[in-house]
Formats: structure tokens, C-alpha cells, sequence
């Protein structure tokens, strides 16, 4: 079985333990037994689960994810920005989206549209063609 196919329900079936039991073993919640976590753990790896990070992220109502817009990834201010941008987002934990626009207004209102959905929980903004601020 691939680890894409492996869900927290079908881990919770294969260890005869509830959803819940090996969700919180997963997390080491203090709930849980150690020889619990234990046996959890091992067939976790056995089967290679990787946990479902929307599922994480619904549930924790925050999605990790830092949307920029760059009006041109060529230019090397911006590429240099990116990086370190990337760079302080990993080591808190977030991952970037990243959207170039091509110095088009229009595109990058629909960047913005589009990663103001949910998508992200912080979109700063970049681009040297706002003329409006949106909120």
C-alpha cells in the first residue's frame, strides 16, 4: 500500500484502535499510553502514513502558507526578497506560495483574489504596480 492511499482511518482499522486513539498517539498526546503510541507509531511507519496537512489545517483553522506576489522573478531584488522570504517562513514552520504577475495589474488582482480565499493566512505584497491598497 503507498503512502497516498494510507489514511488515518485505515491505520486506525489495521491497529484495532479508534480514529481518535491514533490521531493523538501520532501526536504524542499525553492521553495515550506509551506502549499505545508505540505500536502506533511502528505500523505508521510500516505503511508510510503521512498525515493529511489539510486535514491538519481545517482542523486547526490555519492553512501554514505565506502567499507572494512578484511582479518579476528575473529581476534580482525580487529573487533575492523570495529567498528570504522562504527562508524565515521555513524556519517557522509556513511554506510559500509564490505568484508572479509579469508586471500585469490584472494579474496580480487575481493573485490576490485567488490566494485571499483561505488559501494563505499573510499575503504581503510586493508589487511595484499597486496603485490601490487592498484590504
Amino acid at each position: 500500500m503507498n503512502n497516498r492511499m494510507m489514511t488515518l482511518k485505515k491505520l486506525a482499522e489495521l491497529s484495532n484502535f479508534s480514529v481518535s486513539t491514533v490521531s493523538k498517539a501520532l501526536t504524542d498526546n499525553s492521553e495515550i499510553s506509551k506502549p499505545t503510541k508505540n505500536k502506533i507509531k511502528k505500523l505508521a511507519e510500516l505503511y508510510n502514513y503521512i498525515p493529511n496537512i489539510t486535514a491538519k489545517n481545517l482542523k486547526e483553522q490555519k492553512t501554514r502558507n505565506i502567499g507572494v506576489i512578484i511582479p518579476n522573478i528575473l529581476a534580482h531584488f525580487f529573487a533575492k526578497v523570495l529567498v528570504g522570504i522562504e527562508k524565515e517562513a521555513s524556519k517557522q514552520g509556513y511554506h510559500i506560495i509564490t505568484c508572479i504577475s509579469n508586471e500585469s495589474h490584472d494579474k496580480e488582482v487575481k493573485n490576490i483574489e485567488m490566494l485571499a480565499n483561505g488559501s494563505v493566512e499573510l499575503l504581503p505584497l510586493l508589487g511595484q504596480i499597486f496603485k490601490t491598497v487592498y484590504v
